[in-house]
């Protein structure tokens, strides 16, 4: 039947759990208020407020009394009242700081004036039991001076709120049952929440799809990097407040997507003068480049940068446990550098010093349909001069032949990559220019293509693809860097900026001129190059005559 409270009640629920030591005693005086305790207890802020009980001696004279905390670290208890009793000098451990039994379950104002009032209980650390139930028939308590009277126009009939006996149901059935009855095991509820320590998330790994190998890489290259926690976890940005992550270039990755999974997805995008021999989370020192006050931000852990308040909390229906935010130290098991052992895995960012790609394009008009035995140059275009060693192989360009790669931009997982339609446009020359000609030559069998363009791998989520070296070196002129090789994936509706750029150069004699000059605004699949092994070809001709038609000699 409906129930209605008055006017300011304040109801609550007493739950039962198991008793749980939080810390060991090693430091308590008479008459203190704080006492020492062993590293890892777990003890924190979410303590302040709550009942302990402290008990020091031996088991056969063991004094105990109950405290309330008013301030608590992992280390450090304060309490009130003073403690009374047998001290702790000696620095080993010989008393215990533990849980009360008893948690409340307070009412939040859902559910009155109907059939049914929800109560509300927030696990703590240290919390657990096998059946949680509360903690007699008398558990119902009511603030002084409350009221909960059965619903009507004029209430009057106090409520009952004698509850069935833990552990059992109604003997009619209409009253229903307790908690952890055996009739209710459908409904009951298991916590084991162990410590504060245990309980919050940790970073296991910080990953990135990026290749070591295709690297340097330079401004604007978009960079996913993942951090992996052991349980799920929740993010919340409040405001503008967004969670981030600084790197050793000296930019930040901006969270992305993952809440409700164990893995955050941060976005990094390669700024103008960012450098770095290897990518790691932030190790360079102990302040914010943002906020010269606020060294309390660990370089190694993700932070909020923005106006508002955030949070990254374990996943649950209401997140209130904080997850621990400390990144895998630079080379430690679990960190971005321990991906890169050797150089040749080694993840570089270089923006100053480091000829990147402009753009790719071919030297054939638009539209050009290249059947079997035809050229098909493409030029891979530097911001500056770039040298090229073919001593140890001959690098290449990938391209994509038959119907469009599907586009997987913002994908979640990484598909197995069909290399059965890519071919490969050799290098030929243009070592000491900023323009490297690559050439493939069309093969009888190669799929209808409309239009060419440069294959995407699809391990790298970010949207980029490069020259592949093949065991050759690219060179910056002037600074002996490795070039940057990345070329963006253009799609039709969004061109290059226009660049100032000399094409006029023949793909089959790349020092002479030739009558057709590419538009540097457009990348290679905007030039729409058709690739037709199979074209239409002429059979037989014949003569087709009408019955009726006369036939003169």
């Amino acid at each position: 039947m409906p129930v209605t409270l008055s006017p300011g009640a304040a109801p609550w629920l007493e739950l039962l759990v198991d008793v749980v030591p939080m810390g060991r005693v090693w430091s308590l005086r008479n008459g203190s208020t704080s006492l020492g305790l062993l590293g890892g207890s777990g003890m924190g802020p979410w303590a302040i407020g709550m009942d302990f009980e402290i008990s020091v001696g031996d088991a056969g004279d063991l004094e105990r009394r109950v405290v309330t905390v008013t301030h608590a670290s992992d280390d450090l208890m304060h309490f009130t009242p003073a403690w009374r009793g047998a001290e702790v000098l000696s620095g080993v451990p010989s008393g215990n700081v533990t849980s009360l039994p008893v948690r409340n379950a307070t009412y939040e104002g859902d559910g009155n004036n109907t059939d049914t009032l929800v109560f509300e209980y927030t696990v703590l650390p240290g919390d657990r039991t096998g059946r949680l139930d509360y903690t007699s028939s008398k558990a119902f308590k009511m603030s002084p001076n409350s009221t909960l009277l059965r619903l009507a126009h004029h209430p009057s009939t106090i409520v009952n709120t004698t509850l069935v006996a833990p552990g059992d149901c109604s003997a009619s059935k209409e009253f229903g049952c307790s908690l952890s009855s055996n009739d209710a095991d459908d409904t009951a509820v298991e916590i084991e929440a162990r410590s504060q320590v245990e309980f919050r998330p940790k970073v296991l790994r910080v990953t990135t799809t990026k290749p070591g190998d295709q690297s340097p890489y330079g401004a604007g290259e978009p960079i996913d990097v993942v951090v992996t926690f052991n349980v799920p976890v929740a993010v919340q940005s409040n405001g503008s407040a967004a969670p981030v992550l600084r790197l050793s270039p000296g930019g930040f990755a901006v969270y992305g997507y993952g809440s409700g999974t164990n893995n955050l997805t941060f976005w990094y995008v390669v700024g103008e003068g960012d450098s770095a021999d290897v990518l790691e989370s932030y190790a360079r020192g102990y302040a914010n480049g943002f906020d010269a006050f606020a060294d309390h931000l660990s370089p190694l852990d993700i932070f909020f940068l923005g106006q508002g308040q955030g949070w990254i909390r374990r996943d649950s229906s209401r997140p209130l446990t904080p997850a621990n935010l400390a990144l895998p130290p630079p080379g430690s098991e679990g960190s971005l550098s321990a991906l890169q052992p050797t150089a040749a895995e080694r993840i570089r960012i270089c923006t100053v010093s480091c000829a990147f790609v402009e753009v790719v394009v071919s030297t054939l008009p638009p539209g050009t349909n290249c059947g079997v035995g035809d050229e098909l140059p493409i030029v891979v275009r530097f911001n500056r001069r770039v040298f090229v060693n073919t001593s140890e192989g001959l690098p290449f360009v990938q391209l994509r032949l038959g119907a469009p790669a599907t586009d997987r931009v913002g994908a979640r997982e990484v598909e197995e990559e069909d290399l059965s339609d890519v071919r490969r446009a050799y290098f030929v020359n243009g070592s000491g220019e900023r323009g490297l000609l690559f050439v493939y030559v069309v093969q009888a069998g190669d799929p209808y293509t409309d239009p060419v363009q440069v294959h995407q791998r699809s391990a790298d989520l970010s949207r980029t693809t490069t020259v592949q070296r093949n065991g050759a070196s690219i060179t910056t002129a002037g600074t002996g860097d490795d070039a940057v090789l990345t070329i963006r994936r253009i799609s039709r509706q969004h061109a290059l900026p226009a660049l100032n750029l000399d094409m006029t150069t023949s793909h089959s004699s790349f020092g002479a001129s030739a009558p057709f000059s590419p538009d540097p605004s457009r990348s290679l699949m905007q030039q729409g190059i058709i690739v037709d092994s199979d074209p239409p070809t002429v059979h037989t001709v014949e003569a087709v005559l009408a019955p009726w038609t006369k036939t003169y000699g």
